[in-house]
């Protein structure tokens, strides 16, 4: 029988965690060691908001060893998949402290179950040359979970009991974005937490610095002469949109504005979400996109876009304050024909709700 990787989703079932566009953290200067061979991921459900008496946080630990599909299904590497479904009354992000695996309580890591729809709660995955068995998914039913906060990294502790009676342990130290799934952001920003509420949807609002060096490029004319780059790499995906005063001659550094002007390029007006990802204005940079999805989205809305004959440099600013510093290198020539409404807003669905893991 086919079974189905779930993240339960308390009355109401779960989009799965894809496992991918994650980090973890090497131990620089502690005396304990940390295991830095897993990526960690975080989601967060505001259950509450929907009358629930508690939230619910995903961790999604993954051995970097693993390769996966479109469908977020491993395909290759033998390690193991983790995932951690916590039970906490805190808002954005989990309570730091220790949570014992239960079926219920005020705070709790949940029950390894299997349901209807596949495996929900806190369970472990040996994939074994990218693939597995029934035998391989162990329901976590015993042992805990510690969770402590040091210096804005997360440290992970685990302690589970497998179908075999031996011990799962892990310590992981790392950087942690709990996204929001229900859509909108965590923290203090109330805006755009509903289908169709406009706001900065997915975009961490913890600044960081991202340097991106893009290996592929393309460039379309939109109907009002508009230049819409797409650029990609192996991680990254990046929309950027500049308003030539003179198309035939385009080159020249863009200051970004939200005016259209000619001279200008496009600085984004930030997101709308949908039932299954959200609406995105460029100019921006997708994170995590190795999948088909993404898992963070950075709106520009100030900076610079310099097209040159051999290259394209993006030096701005996101909404939440993250400086975004891109680079292609290489002739890029526009080509004619992009719709204008492409120009406005593109379709975009995280990986945070892709397909769940499928067993083979």
């Amino acid at each position: 029988m086919k079974k189905i990787f779930r993240n339960l989703f308390v009355a109401m079932g779960a989009f799965a965690l894809a496992t991918v566009g994650m980090t973890s953290c090497n131990n620089e200067g502690d005396n304990e060691t940390y295991d830095t061979n897993y990526d960690v991921a975080g989601a967060y459900y505001n259950l509450k908001s929907m009358g629930a008496p508690s939230n619910e946080f995903i961790l999604s630990i993954v051995d970097k060893n693993l390769e996966f599909d479109a469908q977020g299904a491993p395909v290759s590497g033998s390690g193991y998949m983790v995932n951690i479904d916590i039970i906490s009354s805190a808002e954005g992000e989990p309570n730091e402290g220790d949570y014992a695996i239960a079926s219920d309580g005020d705070e709790f890591a949940a029950n390894g179950i299997v349901s209807e729809n596949g495996y929900a709660g806190t369970y472990v995955a040996q994939i074994t040359d990218g693939t597995y068995e029934e035998s391989d998914i162990n329901l976590i039913e015993e042992g805990n979970v510690n969770l402590k906060k040091e210096d804005g990294n997360w440290i992970i502790t685990t302690d589970f009991k497998l179908n075999d009676g031996s011990d799962f342990k892990l310590n992981v130290k790392t950087p942690i974005d709990w996204i929001d799934v229900m859509g909108g952001e965590t923290g203090n920003d109330s805006t755009g937490t509903e289908i169709g509420d406009p706001a900065w949807p997915y975009e961490p609002q913890t600044p960081t610095t991202l340097q991106i060096t893009f290996t592929q490029a393309s460039a379309e004319i939109t109907e009002n002469n508009a230049i819409q780059f797409s650029l990609t790499s192996a991680d990254e995906e990046a929309v950027v949109v500049i308003f030539p005063s003179d198309p035939a001659n385009p080159y020249g550094i863009y200051s970004m504005s939200g005016t259209m002007q000619s001279g200008t390029a496009l600085a984004s007006e930030g997101g709308v979400v949908t039932d299954d990802g959200a609406n995105v204005y460029p100019s921006y940079v997708l994170k995590g996109t190795s999948q088909g999805g993404f898992t963070n989205i950075y709106y520009l809305t100030e900076g610079s876009v310099n097209y040159t004959q051999d290259a394209l440099q993006i030096d701005t600013k996101s909404h939440h304050g993250s400086t975004v510093q891109c680079v292609y290198r290489g002739t890029i020539t526009p080509t004619q024909g992009v719709a204008a409404e492409k120009v406005a807003m593109r379709k975009a669905q995280p990986i945070l709700k892709a397909k769940p893991f499928l067993a083979k």
